[in-house]
């Protein structure tokens, strides 16, 4: 649903959440629904957190001064 197809372009997470939820019981199966959003809800608010566990590893783009491997990871995290 969230995803680009030939005929239709992708809608936004929220959207296909709330279609889900609107369709539970009678087109899906709840449960599986209610697991469904609750990982998708999850997987969002992963996406969303910054991660700098990379932060220290030498492997900045030539040139790239400090030799910390801060910069690719301050990337990546954005």
């Amino acid at each position: 649903m969230t995803i680009d197809r030939l005929y239709r372009k992708g809608m936004a997470p929220e959207r296909a959440r709330a279609i889900l939820r609107e369709h539970a019981g009678s087109h899906w199966d709840e449960r599986f629904v209610n697991v469904l959003v609750e990982l998708t809800l999850e997987n969002d608010r992963v996406a969303a957190t910054p991660r700098l566990d990379r932060v220290g590893l030498a492997d900045e783009p030539a040139g790239h001064p400090i030799g910390c491997g801060c910069l690719p990871a301050l990337v990546r995290a954005g």
